[in-house]
């Protein structure tokens, strides 16, 4: 509701079996041109996230990632991390918020090897009818964009446009553009944008 002018996230774990390193603000949480207050603070067996938009009246807008914890591993046993506390105040310091889901991790904590680079495959299957589907890595979390472009260069769907977590994705095209209407056969290209990589592949669309 463009209401939150402070943030807060609580983060609980077992010291046995984590460290905790660092903590990176999500770089999409507010207006460029909003001045924020952020800091995490370390306790024991808990990290806290605070984050506020300086200025009277000032709020953050839209959604976007809070911030990134990372943590090392100091036992051979799957760690656990839990989110204990979870508050979004306005500028009267009064919370807006009726009840916050706190999901909890399902399984341990496990470690995953992460795309060491920026990947994006060929469209699958290529020609394709109805639809295909292109897979990319990301080796950080990042804010991704693809966008399908005919031989004029002209927009004609965009598939995504949001920040995304460190791994692989897949995203399918079904031959519609961003208004639904169904696109002629022929040759169209998708470009895969982030702030460090860029990449346009040839596909092929048959009827």
């Amino acid at each position: 509701s463009n209401d939150a002018k402070s943030l807060i996230g609580e983060i609980s774990f077992d010291q046995t079996q984590l460290t905790f390193v660092s903590a990176a603000i999500g770089s999409d949480i507010a207006s460029p041109n909003l001045p924020i207050f952020y800091k995490p603070l370390v306790g024991e067996n808990k990290v806290s996230i605070s984050a506020a938009v300086l200025g009277q009246g000032s709020a953050f807008t839209g959604s976007g990632v809070i911030a990134t914890l990372k943590f090392q591993t100091r036992s051979a046993t799957a760690p656990r991390a839990r989110l204990t506390r979870a508050d979004i105040r306005d500028n009267e310091n009064n919370s807006i918020v009726e009840q916050i889901q706190i999901v909890e991790q399902p399984e341990p904590i496990s470690e995953v090897a992460l795309p060491t680079s920026y990947t994006v495959g060929q469209n699958s299957p290529n020609p394709f009818n109805p639809e295909t589907s292109i897979s990319y890595g990301l080796p950080t979390a990042t804010k991704v964009s693809i966008r399908i472009y005919n031989v004029m260069g002209q927009l004609v769907r965009t598939l995504v446009d949001e920040y995304q977590a460190a791994g692989t994705h897949e995203v399918i095209w079904n031959g519609t553009t961003d208004t639904g209407s169904k696109v002629a056969s022929g040759i169209y290209f998708y470009r895969f944008e982030t702030a460090d990589f860029q990449k346009t592949v040839k596909m092929t669309m048959l009827k």
